[in-house]
């Protein structure tokens, strides 16, 4: 993060801490606007749920974009680098 992030995060905490229940949430952020964006990510997360859901145990569901550049910089001069690459490939 930057000088600018923190500045507005402590700007929000003295807000937090400083204003009413009902003025905080008039001005910064109401109950009703969180309900609103809680419903929002759950049904973005039953819908990723649901396309998840159909692949098949242990079959490759992600495409990686920038695979070539990744396996271009990673080493290959010994056994291990296989080892390397497999686990990186394997987190991402």
């Amino acid at each position: 993060m930057n000088k600018e992030k923190y500045a507005d995060a402590i700007d929000l905490i003295g807000e937090r801490y400083s204003l009413p229940d009902f003025a905080y949430q008039q001005k910064i952020v109401s109950d009703t606007e969180k309900d609103q964006v809680r419903d929002v990510i759950q049904d973005m997360k039953n819908r990723m749920l649901d396309v998840s859901g159909k692949i098949e145990p242990g079959k490759n569901s992600v495409m990686i974009p920038y695979n070539e550049a990744i396996t271009k910089s990673l080493p290959r001069d010994r056994a291990f680098d296989m080892t390397t690459a497999n686990r990186f490939f394997g987190v991402l």
